[in-house]
């Protein structure tokens, strides 16, 4: 069973996320808050194996949040988006997120297609099912290449999974 904290500040986009993941019989969503700082201290009660969270939140945003969660050695974080912005989604993946998926995506090009590019924090492994999309990059160690370009997706560079 993997355990999934859900992290947005819209209620209706925690309560649908949270509809889809429940109907999936190997996911258990754990806990939900509406901000990073919140999520930050929820990690600690609801232990779980990862926290899929927004990257836009009014008090405490997911950038800095995933920052802390991965300093004190905290769960895998995939962030959420609405916007392709690239950086953006460049300093959520140097504060350590595992990956990030489009809110716009559909089910055919959703994450759980798309293998980490990152290795899982040491000790711990990423959850197969909860498999995301991480940006190629030259400076993070990965195989060389351009950034995409504003017109493509961060995502035209995942490899997908068997």
């Amino acid at each position: 069973m993997i355990r999934v904290l859900l992290v947005d500040d819209q209620p209706m986009v925690r309560a649908g996320l949270g509809l889809i993941l429940r109907s999936q019989p190997d996911i258990q969503v754990v806990g939900e808050c509406d901000d990073g700082g919140d999520a930050v201290h929820a990690v600690s009660e609801c232990t779980p194996d990862l926290v899929c969270m927004d990257v836009q939140m009014p008090v405490v945003d997911g950038v800095e949040a995933t920052r802390r969660l991965r300093a004190a050695d905290g769960p895998p974080v995939c962030i959420l988006t609405t916007f392709g912005d690239e950086e953006v989604l460049w300093s959520a993946v140097d504060a350590g997120a595992a990956g990030f998926e489009l809110k716009s995506a559909t089910p055919r090009t959703s994450s759980r297609q798309s293998a980490p590019s990152r290795p899982a924090a040491p000790g711990s492994t990423a959850p197969s099912s909860a498999r995301s999309s991480t940006p190629t990059d030259s400076r993070h160690g990965r195989r060389p290449a351009t950034k995409p370009s504003s017109t493509r997706s961060p995502t035209a560079n995942s490899t997908s999974s068997a």
